[in-house]
């Protein structure tokens, strides 16, 4: 039976968007959609869905392009990761707070209130269709910007297609029934 529970989130969680273009319906939740309750069975819908897949073959690719480039691994390489998620945390903010909650309609906007006016627990990951432009973008950009540098570059775009998987995973695990036995709180 527990089986059969998993078989069916993995067939919900890759359909859980009918539409994986832009359209204002994006986070439709497919009805009857069966949401994660156990860590598990959360791992295993986000490793399954089509978004996620597609952001680890990014990063894998970014790499491998990385390794490519013969140079070696230094410093500079983990404080351009650094800079890059201090930089995400940041940008997400700001998209969020002024474009996605924005006084003006827009296609990210309708999309957003989309996913606010659904019930609290679904299969919520960014689609394809949102994802990859976002990937393809912030390739050119960061790699524009570095482009003296391809090893930095690559090790900039791989940070930032990191930084977008673990946003997809905190935000996923967010709306599943899954509730963890421990809380850590780190105080800064």
């Amino acid at each position: 039976m527990q089986h059969e529970a998993r078989q069916s989130s993995h067939q919900l969680a890759s359909t859980s968007y009918q539409d994986t273009g832009m359209s204002p319906n994006v986070n439709q939740v497919v009805p009857n959609q069966v949401v994660p309750t156990t860590l598990q069975e959360a791992t295993a819908t986000f490793a399954a869905h089509p978004t996620t897949i597609t952001i680890v073959v990014g990063i894998v690719c970014m790499l491998g392009l990385r390794t490519a480039t013969g140079e070696p691994w230094t410093g500079g390489d983990a404080v351009t990761a650094a800079c890059i998620a201090v930089f995400w945390v940041v940008q997400e903010w700001l998209i969020h707070k002024y474009l996605l909650h924005a006084p003006f309609e827009w296609l990210g906007s309708r999309i957003h209130h989309d996913h606010h006016k659904q019930t609290y627990h679904h299969v919520s990951i960014d689609p394809v269709g949102i994802v990859v432009p976002f990937m393809v973008t912030s390739a050119g950009v960061l790699y524009g910007l570095l482009h003296d540098t391809p090893s930095l570059a690559y090790t900039a775009i791989a940070s930032y297609y990191v930084m977008g998987l673990t946003y997809e995973w905190v935000h996923f695990l967010v709306h599943t029934r899954y509730v963890p036995r421990y809380v850590v709180v780190v105080v800064v």
